[in-house]
């Protein structure tokens, strides 16, 4: 059965095993002291994706101040404002003293972990972490995203178990 034209609420009925095959996209890069670094994946995003869940663990002691955002993006932002400027991965999602989509990791060596099950229109779009080092001393961040894909079809018999063909 064609899903093609699926609007958002109708996708999130389906059980979990009818999505694509996870995969996870990493970051991994160095924050210098009072800097704002950014990470552009080198893929593109699918047009539709489920995020499952994001892990956030700074290496590192930060400072106040210190925070992540996930974007979407094609290139990666030069400045904060232009951070700010794109579209969050996951609108909502963060502390928003530090800025729309901000998450915060201020003070923190454990790892921040967001379990969702969110879709995600990404148009086109690869996907861009964002960090702000306030500290006097380098943060490592590592960053995962899980995502799947929204399949454009199911099985005639999801769709009959689901009761959407009769």
């Amino acid at each position: 059965m064609d899903i093609s034209k699926w609007t958002r609420d109708q996708v999130m009925t389906l059980p979990d095993y009818a999505f694509g095959e996870k995969r996870i996209i990493c970051a991994d890069f160095f924050v210098p002291n009072a800097t704002y670094t950014a990470f552009l994946c080198p893929m593109v995003l699918p047009s539709r994706l489920i995020v499952w869940e994001i892990m956030i663990t700074p290496r590192g002691f930060g400072a106040s101040g210190d925070w992540v955002r996930i974007v979407l993006s094609t290139k990666i932002p030069g400045t904060i404002a232009e951070c700010l400027a794109c579209a969050p991965l996951i609108p909502g999602l963060g502390a928003p003293e530090n800025g729309p989509g901000c998450i915060d990791v201020a003070d923190t060596t454990d790892t921040i972990h967001i379990n969702l099950r969110q879709m995600v229109e990404a148009q086109g779009n690869r996907l861009c972490v964002v960090s702000q080092n306030a500290a006097a001393a380098g943060v490592y961040m590592f960053v995962t995203v899980l995502i799947s894909t929204v399949p454009s079809e199911i099985p005639d018999w999801l769709a009959y178990h689901l009761d959407i063909s009769r």
